[in-house]
Formats: structure tokens, C-alpha cells, sequence
């Protein structure tokens, strides 16, 4: 006995009538009756008094019977219903992988919108560094991510989405601020330095596998540099103001620069040792071979649209007399 034969007794209940109830279910009148009576065998009770009036009545077996499939029927309609739902994508859970700076950055321009136009989707937000993210989609844990180059792993798809530049930060008394115009100094003009003037300096850093480490490295590597880093913390806001405290140096990011400039008492001054200034790529990853839900595909449509409209005005970047 399989569900379509519950919905036969169900409909006949209902209508009272084999003409009726066969045109309902899709079948012909003689396949019904066939159905019904092989159901009654199996049961070994008779579902429905049929007699020689109309209409067709249950029986109270029938009338037991009915009550205990019609929660059956109920059960399977409403999971058809619920995958409907998830398969069009107006219902369902996604979660989303984030660095915690990175979260509380874009996510607040991206999560509101999102849940406006999917008010049914249950969103998870994961807050990691750059290889718990990549971990999480791996092994299933997260949809998606949004986090920055360099990736590591062969097996996961990524865009860029946005890209924003990299700068040195130090405090204004530091030697690589010596004779800087602090005036005209700004995220959008800032200083050159020679990356070989890095050499043996203290650097403040993120703990490795943050995805700002691993950027900080492929700079440092690129210009063959060796620096002493003297401090590793997990929060890049942290040691980009230490830094323009007077704490040794680092990198940092726009949206840092930005806080820094709100926040804090010390001015820092912003460096670069790329011409032109050193972009830092933002990117949304996926797992290869992963079947997105169309919620998936939403967020990373919105996530993209959003992003694009952050990119920062052209940098202009100040040269002096040591270059």
C-alpha cells in the first residue's frame, strides 16, 4: 500500500461517489474500485459500505482507518509543500562564514537586506579566521563565505567581490613619518616607503591563518623582506591602533583606516610600499561540486551588487626626497 492508495480512500470519502472520486484522482473508475477492494483485502475489513444506494458511506473501520491516514496525508503535503519552499528558495537555512572585522563590516550593508527579501530562510552567521572558514566549507559546516585572497584550497569556487588597499600604518613620531606633510597624509595620499626600509623592523601582526596574515606575508615575501614580529593579536583594529600609538607597525586595511581616523586621539600615518598601492581582494567562496540553494545564490547575488559600491576613490600616492 503506498500514499496515492490513502488519498484514493480519502477522496472517495470525501465525495461519496467511484464516478466522482476516480475523475478526482486521475484514474479510471475501474482502477479504483480494483484499488479499494485490494486495499480491503490486505486490511481484512471492509472500508466502505457500498449497497445499492448512493451514496457510497465508510464503514466504521473506513471511519478508523481514514482518521489515522488523513495524518499521513497531512504529514506528506506539508513536507512536499516545505521542499517546495526550500527548493525555490523560500524557505530554508543558510550559513554564512565571516571574519569577525569582516562581519561587522559588511554583513550589517548585506544581512538586512537579505532578510527583508527572504523573511523565511534561517540565517547563521560563523565567525572564524581564514582556515576555519575554508574548513567549514569543506566539511559542509558553512554555504558560503566571505573573506579575502589568499585562498588556500584547490576544492572551493570563489569571485571577487570587492577590493580595497592596503596600507602601512605607524605613529607620527616613528622614522618612516620623518618629514611627512601630516596635513596633506590621508587614506586617499599616502606616503611611499622603500619596502626594503622594513627590514628588522617590529611589526605588529594578526595570529597566523587570519586572513590579514596571510596578506601581510604575501607582501613581505613579495619584496623579499624579513621583519621582527613582536606582536600577534586577533583583533586588526587593535594593533593598527597600537601601531599609531607608537607600538611598532603594520598593515592595515581602508575600513581600519577609517576607524582609526574617527577614534582615535593619536593621528596615525599611513604608508605604502606598493606603487600602486596594494589592493586587498575581497572574495565569496563556495565548496567545488556544492549544490547552492537558490538562498545561496541570492546572498551571493546581493553580496556582490553591495560590495561593488564600496570601492574607495583613486589614491594618490606622496613621494619624498629618499625614494
Amino acid at each position: 500500500m503506498n500514499i496515492s492508495h490513502y488519498r484514493y480512500i480519502s477522496v472517495l470519502a470525501k465525495t461519496k461517489n467511484f464516478t466522482k472520486a476516480s475523475k478526482e484522482c486521475g484514474i479510471t473508475q475501474p482502477a479504483l474500485t480494483k484499488a479499494i477492494r485490494r486495499i480491503e483485502e490486505e486490511l481484512g475489513v471492509t472500508l466502505f459500505d457500498r449497497g445499492d444506494a448512493s451514496p457510497v458511506r465508510l464503514t466504521y473501520a473506513g471511519e478508523r482507518f481514514l482518521d489515522g491516514i488523513q495524518k499521513i496525508i497531512d504529514i506528506q503535503d506539508s513536507i512536499t509543500h516545505e521542499m517546495a519552499d526550500i527548493s525555490a528558495g523560500r524557505k530554508g537555512h543558510l550559513s554564512i562564514g565571516a571574519p569577525v572585522e569582516t562581519a561587522s563590516y559588511f554583513l550589517p550593508l548585506i544581512i538586512p537586506k537579505f532578510m527583508e527579501a527572504h523573511r523565511d530562510i534561517e540565517l547563521e552567521i560563523i565567525e572564524g579566521n581564514s582556515d576555519d572558514l575554508e574548513r567549514g566549507m569543506l566539511d559542509g559546516t558553512i554555504d558560503i563565505s566571505i573573506y579575502t585572497l589568499p585562498s588556500y584550497s584547490p576544492n572551493l569556487n570563489y569571485e571577487v567581490v570587492e577590493e580595497h588597499p592596503v596600507y602601512l600604518v605607524t605613529s607620527t613620531g616613528h622614522p618612516f613619518a620623518k618629514g611627512v606633510d601630516l596635513s596633506g597624509n590621508s587614506l586617499g595620499r599616502p606616503h611611499y616607503v622603500d619596502p626594503k626600509r622594513l627590514e628588522g623592523e617590529k611589526f605588529l601582526t594578526l595570529v597566523p591563518n587570519a586572513g590579514m596574515y596571510r596578506v601581510v606575508m604575501q607582501i613581505l615575501e613579495r619584496h623579499g623582506v624579513n621583519v621582527d614580529i613582536a606582536m600577534q593579536l586577533s583583533s586588526h583594529y587593535t594593533i593598527s591602533a597600537l601601531a599609531a600609538s607608537g607600538v611598532g607597525i603594520c598593515f592595515t586595511t581602508y575600513t581600519a583606516g577609517v576607524r582609526m581616523k574617527k577614534m582615535l586621539e593619536a593621528q596615525p600615518v599611513f604608508h605604502t610600499v606598493d606603487d600602486p598601492v596594494f589592493m586587498r581582494k575581497t572574495i565569496i567562496a563556495s565548496r567545488k561540486g556544492a549544490n547552492l540553494s537558490p538562498a545561496a545564490l541570492a546572498m551571493i547575488n546581493l553580496t556582490r551588487e553591495t560590495l561593488a559600491r564600496l570601492l574607495p576613490k583613486k589614491i594618490k600616492i606622496i613621494y619624498d626626497d629618499r625614494r
